[in-house]
């Protein structure tokens, strides 16, 4: 049994490290709104965000799902044609980054720089204010 152990062990050390950034698929790969690739560029600050290692909490991985989902829910909107949806979405993201850089008082900071992603977020609901 012991040497059942030490295989496995020994099989397990050997295995590939995998690098934050391989461990999740990537935000918003598209879409059929017609705003999509300010969607799109929306769903790019985040992974930047991410590949830069700029969510700094124990919790990164569920902020950038987080981020994701909200992303997802504003194209979802937008494919229905509730554009005033989506651009609350779209808002949510950009509220949400900025709380996770500026979080309330005593709080730590869980995310370095929200600048791309609230930029991005800007764009997309000009371009939904356009429709």
């Amino acid at each position: 049994m012991k040497a059942i152990k030490m295989m496995l062990l020994a099989g397990l050390l050997m295995l590939p490290f995998v690098s934050q950034a391989d461990e999740h698929e990537r935000c918003w790969t598209g879409g059929t709104a017609i705003c999509a690739a300010n969607l799109q560029d929306v769903g790019a600050a985040i992974d930047a965000a991410w590949d830069a290692g700029w969510f700094t909490s124990k919790r990164a991985e569920s902020d950038y799902s987080n981020l994701c989902a909200k992303l997802a829910a504003a194209g979802a909107k937008l494919n229905l044609g509730k554009d005033s949806n989506a651009v609350d979405k779209l808002g949510a993201i950009s509220d949400k980054a900025t709380d996770l850089v500026d979080p309330p008082r005593g709080k730590k900071s869980k995310l370095e720089d929200a600048t791309a992603i609230n930029n991005a977020v800007t764009n997309a609901i000009t371009c939904i204010g356009g429709l």
